[in-house]
């Protein structure tokens, strides 16, 4: 028994090893990320109760969303087991946290704007991202915003399973029907989760991040409205308005942030080109043909501490996307 124990954990031990040289990055809800290069990274499947549900997700909202937004992740080979795209410098959450973030309002700004032109744009195609938060916006090495993980994207209209306090808020009886739920997926939850996040932008922490209330005190302040307070600042006005139905559509909220520029989009630049695609796709295809996805197939298993959301189906009984493409 000893030995079958000590042999145990050298695999292990081999295992984590091999992880960290393949360049492990970080753990996912339902999926492990690694560095496949400078400038891609690959998500792979997780061997998790409800994994599989969310990567087969993200596949196909990436798919049918394309790449015809600058603000989205660019995603460059999607297979059953992986999903490569273009690997970040950090998230959002780090630079929240870190101790040396100052608030920059110019540059705020200018991520906000991509920020609420990346919703704006899903929204555009019929869909909620579901799970705005810090952790899923990315920096690239330019300096810009860029909205990834839509394993939890859904329909507009589609009930939402769940929703994480600050960026999200359970209805009360004053809203109407949905009472004790997150509601439904569209504006105001987008919005919602958009306010918050220029709230922590602003302020270098989230709404009561400081006051060491509970998840289930949180939960219900929320549900009663009783948000982080606000000054009578413009930028405050934006983040009252985000957590109070203040927007028929995201693209609203979008306008405002183009107004500081002028009326257009002065925080664009420009998307990767076909041919910086091209390039990248052949570095996946020498990984794929590798016997590294073999590998961490036998790694999955590992932090098994996160509980994926789950999501309305995106294929009918035929298989097709419920979705068109147009």
């Amino acid at each position: 028994m000893a030995s079958s124990v000590s042999s145990s954990r050298q695999v292990s031990s081999r295992q984590t090893g091999k992880a960290k040289e393949l360049g492990l990055l970080g753990v996912g809800a339902y999926s492990m990320i690694y560095a496949l290069s400078p400038l891609v990274a690959v998500k792979v499947k997780r061997d998790l109760k409800g994994s599989a549900k969310q990567f087969d997700n993200e596949a196909a909202v990436a798919q049918l969303l394309g790449r015809k937004s600058q603000y989205l992740i660019p995603y460059i080979y999607i297979t059953p087991s992986a999903i490569f795209q273009l690997r970040a410098t950090t998230d959002f959450r780090f630079i929240i946290s870190s101790s040396g973030y100052t608030y920059e309002p110019e540059k705020v700004a200018r991520w906000m704007g991509q920020l609420s032109g990346g919703v704006a744009f899903i929204e555009r195609r019929g869909f909620a991202h579901g799970d705005l938060r810090p952790d899923n916006l990315l920096l690239d090495t330019n300096g810009n915003l860029r909205i990834g993980d839509l394993g939890c994207a859904l329909q507009i209209g589609n009930r939402l399973p769940s929703g994480t306090e600050p960026f999200a808020r359970m209805l009360s009886k004053e809203d109407g029907e949905g009472s004790g739920t997150y509601g439904w997926a569209g504006t105001y939850s987008e919005n919602f989760a958009i306010g918050s996040i220029f709230y922590s932008l602003i302020r270098g922490h989230y709404p009561h991040a400081n006051e060491g209330y509970s998840v289930k005190t949180l939960i219900d302040m929320y549900q009663q409205k009783k948000f982080a307070r606000l000054t009578d600042s413009f930028a405050d006005g934006i983040i009252w308005q985000c957590w109070n139905r203040g927007f028929e559509f995201v693209a609203e909220l979008e306008q405002v942030f183009k107004d500081m520029g002028g009326g257009s989009a002065w925080y664009l630049f420009d998307m990767e080109t076909d041919e910086w695609i091209a390039a990248r796709l052949k570095e996946c295809a020498v990984w794929m043909s590798s016997d590294k996805l073999a590998f961490l197939g036998t790694t999955r298993r590992a932090n098994q501490y996160e509980q994926p959301c789950f999501h309305s189906e995106l294929a009918g009984k035929d298989g097709r996307s419920r979705f068109s493409d147009g």
